[in-house]
């Protein structure tokens, strides 16, 4: 078991950490050069070099921008399923090239499942985290890192 594994928190802090990079290197259309604040905050939350360096490199590799993504309006039945400030934060992590069209999808939907609804950000951050994850490891960063 890894450390992210064993510690869902610092999962979520690298997560966040992570993001918050993207949106500002999205914003500046920068240089990889300018990956190295990712690795240092990623290693001020505890995670070995390997582990960082996974995080860095899958987070670099999203350098092209996603393919926009059309009007996503919600229908009135899933507006029982998610806020709305939960779905702006799913379109944001769409648009952050973090998660596709489809997983966005697959989110919603699971939120069907969720003991309380509409599910608020922090319920629909789980979900994407969890498909983060998956995606993350089925590129090869998984557990060996």
């Amino acid at each position: 078991m890894t450390l992210l594994e064993a510690n869902p928190q610092l999962l979520n802090q690298a997560f966040d950490s992570m993001l918050v990079h993207l949106r500002h290197h999205r914003a500046q259309a920068g240089s990889s050069r300018e990956w190295q604040p990712l690795a240092d905050a990623l290693g001020r939350l505890g995670l070995d070099k390997r582990v960082s360096d996974a995080w860095v490199s899958w987070a670099s590799s999203q350098n092209t921008p996603p393919v926009p993504l059309r009007i996503r309006l919600l229908h009135p039945m899933e507006k029982e399923l998610i806020t709305p400030e939960a779905f702006d934060d799913l379109l944001e992590l769409v648009r952050l090239g973090v998660i596709h069209s489809m997983q966005l999808e697959n989110v919603i939907e699971n939120c069907a499942y969720l003991p309380t609804l509409p599910a608020g950000r922090e319920q629909v951050r789980q979900l994407a985290l969890r498909i983060f994850s998956e995606q993350f490891q089925a590129q090869g960063y998984g557990p060996s890192h």
